[in-house]
């Protein structure tokens, strides 16, 4: 059936095992309902249903895909500050950025506004004079702008997929790939992705194609950072297929959509190789206009 076959199959339970917190928020209800209501159900279907959330909610339950902070003193050690925000192409959320920039040494930016070129983002962020901008292609108003800008030098390029949407073909280009050089440090590897959401079987073939593209670049490699929007839950398959783990456990936090707490998803991430430290992450309290809350990250090479 080919990775088109797989995500037919399995993009509606992922977008349930997504929304497991709220489900597991209700599931007394829906429990409590069944119990009532057992003599006119069907008494097999009141024992598999209550298996079925269990099964949905183990993926939650597993503390493998997050990476704890350890106590590290940055002033002994080098570390890098992170940021990572999807913009929704809002004027504010980038000058919000470009405002705190100085705090930050890697800055990923998603859903730049198309009007924005390199020139503005180099007049945005003065202090970050290396800067990759993957601009969305106006003529087939396809694909998704991201900027990766920082202090520190780096040779990148972006990776252009083919993805097949209503038997039509088109490039999306949604990955850049970096190749960062620090102070007294092997390089260092960094992607920005921003992969299409799963709504349906096409655009979930597209993000686990740009995911499988991203964890081909990282094969045998343990110093890597990953940040974007990655249009997927922590907890889910697809992203646990991803190498590295994600920096803190946001099990409980939310970053999408940052206007309704009681329906929110966290898939804004920064995911770390085994030879990267985390030091500290949040998820940032302020949108500044945008639809996502930023996420950030202390991270110490080792």
């Amino acid at each position: 059936m080919g990775n088109l076959g797989i995500a037919s199959l399995t993009y509606p339970l992922e977008l349930f095992v997504s929304y497991a917190r709220q489900v597991l928020l209700v599931s007394p209800i829906i429990l409590i309902a069944l119990w009532v209501w057992r003599k006119y159900i069907w008494t097999r279907l009141f024992w598999i249903l209550p298996i079925l959330i269990a099964l949905a909610f183990w993926p939650l339950a597993d503390p493998r895909p997050y990476k704890s902070a350890q106590n590290i003193d940055c002033a002994q050690q080098h570390c890098l500050r992170i940021y990572s925000a999807n913009l929704q192409g809002t004027q504010s959320a980038i000058d919000a950025a470009a405002n705190q920039s100085n705090a930050y040494d890697i800055i990923g930016l998603y859903e730049v506004d198309p009007a924005i070129n390199l020139q503005d983002i180099s007049r945005k962020f003065p202090n970050h004079p290396y800067i990759h901008l993957l601009a969305r292609d106006p003529q087939q108003n396809r694909g998704r702008s991201i900027a990766l800008i920082s202090h520190y030098e780096f040779t990148s390029s972006a990776v252009s997929l083919p993805v097949t949407r209503y038997f039509r073909t088109y490039n999306q280009t949604s990955i850049i790939h970096a190749k960062m050089n620090l102070p007294n440090h092997p390089p260092l590897d960094i992607i920005a992705l921003h992969p299409a959401p799963p709504l349906d079987s096409h655009a979930a073939k597209s993000r686990n194609t740009i995911f499988a593209e991203t964890t081909n670049r990282l094969s045998n490699n343990s110093r890597f950072i990953i940040l974007g929007d990655f249009n997927s839950v922590p907890w889910s398959a697809a992203f646990k297929k991803i190498p590295g783990r994600r920096a803190g456990d946001v099990r409980l936090a939310h970053s999408w959509p940052s206007y309704n707490k009681a329906l929110s998803l966290i898939i804004d991430h920064i995911k770390l190789g085994d030879d990267i430290a985390l030091v500290h992450s949040q998820v940032e309290p302020d949108s500044h206009g945008s639809d996502h809350f930023p996420i950030s990250a202390i991270i110490a090479p080792q």
